[in-house]
């Protein structure tokens, strides 16, 4: 991801005091099992902006994920 190659936007994940990583965000054509990549992030500047917490949430139905993408989560404070 180029955004995260600079100072200015960081991965929302690499700066977050908790997290919970399943380490892609990519499902299959089957709906049935992750590939090993991330697709989905969220980047914020870091100079006004600090993580609580960041998600990315791996829950199954009927044991079917329901999207090829997994959600992701987070919980920022933006400072004035």
């Amino acid at each position: 991801t180029s955004m995260s190659g600079g100072d200015r936007f960081r991965y929302a994940a690499s700066i977050a005091e908790q997290k919970t990583i399943v380490n892609s965000t990519n499902v299959n054509s089957e709906f049935d099992a992750l590939q090993a990549s991330v697709l989905d992030y969220v980047f914020v500047t870091s100079d006004s902006v600090s993580v609580k917490k960041f998600e990315q949430w791996d829950n199954k139905i009927n044991g079917k994920y329901p999207s090829d993408h997994l959600p992701v989560y987070a919980e920022v404070t933006v400072y004035h």
